[in-house]
């Protein structure tokens, strides 16, 4: 048996603080790879952590969750060991792990918590073909060395040599020997020379549908086919399905009629699992299922009996039911909490940030109390990617959905869903950090909305308006919903051509510099690279919050500087306006990898060039 690891620190948020939490944040994870070069089986029987074992150690006492990928590992096999710790675990190391087999043989090794300057930040699989993207986030360039996939070394081609010094990328094509199972994560392992040590980066790739869905939170599409085909006609291909409380009849209609008719995906509400181990027995090879969703791994969205509970643990618990099943479609979830996502993000295949913006406070939302700074979107969404990496992940954006923080304010009407200028902010901010889909909370009704308003049950003092004023204030707000509604539908008719396209390209840090704008301090500046082509992403942050709508500066004379990885020489550039045209820019090449552009406003507050 051979033993070697990787370790994941947890990453927090910068500039994003919230509320204190009972629950110990910023831990690591170490991912151990158990290599069993025997021509024989071999059955693990123990696991220790510092001479205990591991099944002594009470959840959320230092440790979070484990998992053990094959108990019995075959031969010229590899089992991952995957160790989600807490951070008084990390300060007792170096930790002692100890693997004991079921011949009696034990192999110990220490654990060092030491994270490496360079980490495989994209895996995917088309058939047999092989994608890793690795980025290096250190200062020194790193070449890569050897591959390996199930403990096997894979001949493989670097599109670079190697990948440039703080966030360059390199991009590795290999063939498997064999199509693997469509339910099982490989152990994926590349080493990279980094100044004068080799790094074993760590990870794991899993046959996943290449599929960049745009889809929404409304369940009721199932129930109404006027409603689904008015999804469908609006750019949405993905809906959220309540498996939890459908009846047999309505899932056999969703997946023997509605879905494939409709060419559209469910994305079922699994809950917990235990409660739901008919359905995905049902529908464990469904190919109309995007993915199984777990509960909200947010302690306000949970049932009473899960309250207070180590619910890291309890989430791998309900993934572990799906993943025993060989389930074909991924495991996903939704994280609310941005501090403790380095204890949940790798435990679904697809991993989810759920919390809304703009128009909804945000626990750190002290001032203003009706809602958030966008930049946090930024924040959050690439804390998300660093704590997911190599797994892909989608971006939950606010669309035509209320909130009543920001119906009346100070007096005054103000803005329940958020404008359009701030629904294309949020949504370039998700997109720039390498989004790999797009689900929207919206729930827009034009009945419903005005019902609710009418009633006013959280807005008191929409209800003590004379009736003839309060009729009007409604009908503003019900417009306004109605303009979040027109701008997600001309977003995702502009996504649909270009999302093949995204699910190919990889976040490039520090790859644009903002040379010159009407204020570049507050303008975001983000780089996706693919093999052919790359996408430069501006996003204007130049505004004052107010609650009947942020209200933004346009940037004006905008020039950017793009560095480009080696092996692409665009030589044409296009700006993609979000209402659909398209405008040819002057390329100017300052040398072989840099190249600038200029733009001279930025009135929609965000911009797209496409390199090519």
């Amino acid at each position: 048996m051979r033993v070697e690891y990787w370790y994941r620190p947890h990453r927090a948020n910068g500039p994003v603080e919230e509320k204190p939490s009972p629950h110990e944040p910023s831990g690591g994870t170490f991912w151990v790879y158990l290599h069993n070069v025997a021509r024989q089986p071999r059955g693990v029987s123990s696991i220790q952590l510092n001479g205990r074992d591991i099944e002594s150690i009470p959840y959320g006492k230092g440790l979070n969750w484990y998992r053990l990928t094959h108990e019995l590992i075959p031969p010229r096999t590899t089992a991952m060991l995957i160790l989600n710790l807490q951070r008084s675990f990390l300060e007792r190391a170096p930790i002692e792990l100890g693997v004991w087999l079921s011949d009696g043989t034990r192999h110990t090794i220490p654990l060092e918590p030491t994270p490496s300057p360079a980490v495989i930040a994209g895996a995917w699989l088309e058939g047999r073909t092989l994608t890793v993207v690795v980025r290096n986030d250190g200062g020194v360039s790193a070449q890569i060395v050897r591959l390996r996939v199930d403990g096997r070394n894979l001949r493989f081609r670097a599109l670079a040599p190697e990948a440039e010094p703080n966030g360059g990328l390199t991009v590795l094509k290999a063939a498997l020997p064999a199509t693997p199972e469509p339910y099982r994560s490989l152990p994926l392992q590349v080493e990279a020379r980094v100044g004068n040590r080799v790094w074993m980066l760590g990870g794991a790739v899993r046959p996943l549908n290449r599929v960049f869905p745009i889809g929404a939170s409304g369940a009721h599409v199932w129930h109404n086919d006027a409603e689904c085909r008015a999804g469908r006609e609006r750019g949405l291909d993905t809906f959220v399905y309540d498996a939890l409380n459908e009846p047999l009849a309505t899932e056999r209609r969703v997946f023997g009629e509605i879905c494939p008719r409709e060419n559209i995906y469910a994305l079922p509400q699994v809950g917990f699992a235990r409660s739901n181990a008919e359905f995905l027995d049902r529908n464990r090879t469904n190919p109309h299922i995007i993915a199984f969703m777990l509960n909200n791994a947010q302690e306000a969205h949970l049932p009473e009996l899960y309250r207070n509970r180590p619910l890291p643990a309890l989430y791998e618990r309900a993934a572990k039911m799906i993943r025993d099943r060989q389930a074909v479609a991924p495991i996903g979830m939704n994280i609310g909490h941005s501090h403790r996502l380095g204890e949940f993000a790798e435990i679904p295949d697809i991993v989810c940030y759920g919390a809304g913006y703009a128009t909804e406070p945000m626990p750190a939302s002290a001032d203003p109390s009706w809602g958030v700074r966008l930049e946090w979107v930024a924040a959050h969404t690439q804390a998300l990617r660093l704590s997911c990496e190599p797994l892909p992940f989608w971006a939950w954006a606010w669309g035509a959905h209320p909130q009543d923080e920001r119906a009346w304010v100070d007096g005054a009407l103000g803005r329940a869903c958020p404008t359009p200028e701030e629904i294309r902010v949020q949504l370039w901010l998700q997109l720039s950090r390498g989004a790999k889909g797009v689900l929207w909370h919206t729930e827009f009704n034009a009945e419903a909305f005005r019902r609710h308003y009418l009633e006013a049950k959280h807005v008191p003092a929409l209800r003590i308006l004379p009736e003839a004023e309060r009729a009007q204030a409604v009908e503003q707000l019900v417009q306004h919903g109605r303009e979040a509604l027109e701008e997600l539908t001309r977003l995702n008719r502009f996504l649909q051509p270009l999302r093949n396209t995204l699910l190919q390209m990889e976040w490039r840090p520090n790859g644009v510099r903002v040379l010159s704008a009407s204020n570049p301090q507050r303008l975001d500046a983000a780089l996706l690279v693919g093999e052919r082509a790359a996408t430069v992403w501006l996003t204007n942050l130049d505004y004052e919050a107010h609650p009947q709508g942020y209200r933004f500066r346009t940037q004006r004379e905008v020039e950017v500087e793009v560095l480009l990885p080696r092996w692409l020489r665009p030589r044409r550039a296009t700006l993609r306006e979000s209402d659909g045209t398209n405008q040819p820019l002057q390329l100017q090449p300052i040398d072989a990898q840099r190249v600038r552009l200029r733009i001279e406003a930025i009135p929609q507050q965000v911009a797209l060039v496409w390199l090519e």
